[in-house]
């Protein structure tokens, strides 16, 4: 009897220990690694999205709502545009493409005004 219950005095033992191992968390940072990483030298960092094959943007044009698509981006970089056709899209920032857009959209309306999201 006494044997069962060193064993079941083991496993619980165990256990706890292992639960509790398990509740220990990482420790907060010191104040030195918080200024290291508030220092990271962003000169090389981007400073706009390009986009690329597979991403999905939201062509809106103001006031033409049948004209604002959600679309992704095929595989060969383009996406549809109505009345615009295919537009090269990857590789490209979203401002570019809303001024590409624009500017071929301009042939059949007054002053488009197109955002890319």
């Amino acid at each position: 009897m006494s044997s069962k219950y060193s064993l079941l005095g083991l496993v619980f033992s165990v256990t706890a220990i292992v639960f509790a191992s398990g509740c220990a968390g990482p420790t907060t940072s010191s104040p030195e690694k918080i200024q290291r990483a508030l220092a990271v030298d962003t000169t090389n960092s981007v400073d706009e999205y390009i986009l690329g094959a597979t991403d999905v943007v939201r062509v809106s044009v103001w006031r033409n709502e049948d004209l604002s698509i959600s679309v992704p981006i095929r595989p060969d970089g383009k996406i549809s545009v109505p009345l615009v056709g295919d537009v090269q899209a990857s590789g490209r920032t979203p401002d570019a493409l809303a001024n590409d857009i624009e500017s071929k959209l301009s042939a059949y309306i007054r002053e488009p005004q197109v955002s890319i999201v």
